[in-house]
Parts: structure tokens; C-alpha cells; sequence
């Protein structure tokens, strides 16, 4: 927290102490803090990964029946695990301690060492999660260029899955993200999914028809879904529904949900038991893990709904009030569609401006904002931010571009 600390000094007469080791500074003078006053509240605006539970979710991990959950025996997680797999419509579903290892498990699970997988190159699997699939399951990526609103040529897909050659790795999966992170939260269009499993299917069926297929597994798609209850929010749809066209998904409840820890990955039964073999070997069989799943039960519950409804409109605030600025470059209204705002900052004062920014914020205001490269900046509302933080952050990043820029 940022504070101000002021103290009272004795008056000394320092002449007298000439000569003096004043290693210890309380040999000059004594220092009596009097007064700790608050500058700022702290707003964080980096990530909807900063929330911290409310008393009402910790209550409930708190009263959470648990068991050992790898023997499949704790009640909460199974009954987390069970309540998602309905909500989804999917066979199974699997809890984890993060998104980047059920994404990760969800690649190991369909793809043999050696396969290729065809993801966007914007995408968060290729970009922040460590290059786990080729340093941990031998799996080459195969990259094709993000469109503005998140998704990709379906014509690029077609071009990049291999045919059955031998100098050629074999295309086993299409990664799709939904929000997109790095496209603004950009939510992928249900008639772009529904166009992706027409074509895989189409491939699919020719090479079962054709002799020489060799036994070759269909390719499969599997949504990164960190923020889709984001995404199925901002089309009025529901989740089941929206995700029908993919095999498997990656859920996180503790982005927008606003849970301390945990995803949950959805799938067939036989991909769900690899899954789980998989976890293991990885690190990720929690034991009492009901305590956590408690939280994510709770944000089912309670913050699929308005919380995030909420967090789409501050965000519309947010870019209303930026408006104003001249030295910053925002999308438009309509390409902002929920809690992910990105931003440059276009101020004179050389390649840096966006990490000027972004550290004034931090030091003059306690606000925290994400700074990606020169001039990029990444707000991200959540359900600790408030109305008055909104405006409070408006008021800041105008009279510091106008310190900064002007």
C-alpha cells in the first residue's frame, strides 16, 4: 500500500556528534513515526487475477466438506467437477490448479510427441504459458495470423493441416481462445466455431474415406475458455450451447469469477481419464482440494451474473472517459466487448510513453495497470473495482498525461 509516514525529530545540535559512527541512525536523532496516512486506496487494474475472496467465499471454502482427490474421494471437487460437466454438457470434467496446466494437460491428452498443433499466433497457449507443450510433450506449434476480433482464417486452417506424409509432423489439434486475450477480450463469434467444426469434420471424414488415412486420429478442437462465461454474457447465450462445436475446454474460475485458484477442463470420458494420469505426472493431484473448489462452487453462484455484467459496463466507462485524452489511441466502442481494454499511448515523449505512463500511475497514484512493450497499456476490470475506482483512474491517467505529455 502506498503510504505517507511522517515523524517528529529532536532538535540536535550536530556538532556535537562530529567524528561519531552513526551507523545506527538513532544515535543522530530519534525518529517517532506519529502518523501513517493513506495517499491512496490501491486500485489494480493489471489482470482480473488480482481479486481476492470475499468473506461470504471464504466462508464457504472454510465449511467445505473435503476428501482426498486422488483417489477421487473429496465431495466438493467432485461435486464442482459434476456441476460443470452438466452446466457444459460435456461427458467429464477435471478440476486443476491453474489454466496453463489444464491447457497444457488438454494438449498432452489429444497429441502424441512429435504432433502439430494449429493455434492462433496472438493466442495465450502460444504466447504465456511457458512453451510447456513443446518442452514438455514434444508438440510443434503451427501458428496462423489472429484477426483483429480473435479468430482466424478458416481458409489459413485448411492451408496448414498437413497431409499424411512421412517428412511431415500429423495435425492432431485446433486451439481456439474465447475471450481473446491479446485481441482485447474479444469474444469468438459462434458462426466462426460452428464454420471451424465443418471443416475439421470435412477433413476428418475424407481421410477416414480415403486409403491413406493409416489409422490416422481425427483432429480435434480445444477452446482456451479461461474468461468464457465473459463470453457467453456478451452473446446472451448459453455456455452448453456456445461450446458445442468444440471437444474439450479450458474454464479458469479465478479471472472474472473471481475464485482464488483453479480450472476446470471439460471433455470425453476416454480424454478426461488421460487427462487425469497426465495431472498427476504434472504435479496438479491436489489432496483436500474441496477448500478450493468450495470458492469455485461460490462464484458459480454468485458471480456469473451481474459481477461480471458489471465489469463489462466499467469498462465502457473507463473508455468513454479516456476519450477526453489526446494522447491516448483507443478502439472503438464496439470492438471493447468485455472487461479487457487495451490502449497505446501516443504522448511526445519518445518510444517509452505507454511505461512512463504506467509508472507514474503506479508511484503518484497507487493504480496498477499492465504496460506491454513501448506504448501498449492492459486495464482489466473485476469485481474488486468499483464506480468511483473507474473514475478515480480517469481523473489520474488524464492529469498524468497532461504532467507527462503536454
Amino acid at each position: 500500500m502506498h503510504v505517507r509516514v511522517q515523524f517528529l525529530t529532536r532538535s540536535i545540535n550536530l556538532s556535537a556528534f562530529r567524528g561519531r559512527n552513526f551507523s545506527n541512525v538513532r544515535n543522530l536523532c530519534d525518529l517517532q513515526p506519529i502518523k501513517i496516512v493513506n495517499e491512496y486506496k490501491p486500485i489494480d487494474l493489471r489482470s482480473d487475477t488480482v481479486t481476492t475472496p470475499s468473506a461470504a467465499m471464504r466462508a464457504a471454502m472454510a465449511q467445505a466438506e473435503v476428501g482426498d482427490d486422488v483417489y477421487g474421494e473429496d465431495p466438493t471437487v467432485n461435486l464442482l467437477q459434476r456441476r460443470m460437466q452438466k452446466l457444459f454438457d460435456k461427458e467429464a470434467a477435471l478440476f486443476f490448479p491453474s489454466g496453463t496446466q489444464s491447457n497444457l494437460v488438454a494438449v498432452g491428452a489429444h497429441c502424441e510427441r512429435g504432433d502439430e498443433v494449429i493455434l492462433g499466433n496472438q493466442s495465450h497457449i502460444f504466447w504465456y504459458e511457458g512453451g510447456g507443450s513443446s518442452s514438455i510433450h514434444g508438440v510443434a506449434f503451427h501458428t496462423v495470423p489472429n484477426l483483429v476480433d480473435g479468430d482466424f482464417s478458416l481458409q489459413a486452417v485448411k492451408d496448414a493441416i498437413r497431409e499424411d506424409n512421412c517428412h511431415y509432423p500429423s495435425t492432431s489439434l485446433v486451439c481456439v481462445e474465447s475471450t481473446h486475450n491479446k485481441t482485447g477480450g474479444r469474444v469468438l463469434k459462434p458462426a466462426f466455431l460452428q464454420n471451424l467444426r465443418e471443416i475439421i469434420d470435412e477433413h476428418n471424414n475424407r481421410v477416414k474415406q480415403s486409403n491413406s488415412g493409416g489409422g490416422k486420429k481425427d483432429i480435434k478442437i480445444h477452446m482456451d475458455g479461461a474468461r468464457i462465461f465473459n463470453a457467453c454474457l456478451y452473446l446472451g447465450m448459453p455456455v452448453d450451447i456456445y461450446t458445442q462445436h468444440v471437444d474439450t475446454i479450458s474454464v479458469c474460475l479465478s479471472k472474472g469469477l473471481g475464485a482464488p485458484v483453479g480450472s476446470v477442463l471439460l471433455g470425453p470420458k476416454a480424454f478426461i481419464n488421460k487427462a487425469i494420469r497426465l495431472r498427476k505426472a504434472l504435479g496438479g493431484g491436489m489432496r483436500q482440494a474441496g477448500i478450493l473448489a468450495a470458492a469455485g462452487l461460490y462464484a458459480l453462484d454468485h458471480h456469473t451474473g451481474d459481477v461480471l455484467r458489471n465489469d463489462h459496463r466499467r469498462t465502457q466507462t473507463l473508455l468513454t472517459g479516456l476519450r477526453q485524452i489526446k494522447d491516448l489511441r483507443l478502439p472503438s466502442a464496439e470492438h471493447v466487448e468485455t472487461n479487457i481494454l487495451f490502449f497505446d499511448v501516443v504522448g511526445k515523449c519518445g518510444t517509452s510513453a505507454g511505461k512512463l505512463l504506467a509508472d507514474a500511475l503506479r508511484v503518484k497514484h497507487n493504480i496498477l495497470v499492465g504496460s506491454y512493450g513501448d506504448t501498449r497499456i492492459r486495464v482489466v476490470c473485476h469485481l474488486n473495482i468499483s464506480d468511483a475506482d473507474i473514475q478515480r483512474t480517469i481523473a489520474a491517467i488524464k492529469s498524468t498525461c497532461e504532467e507527462l505529455f503536454q
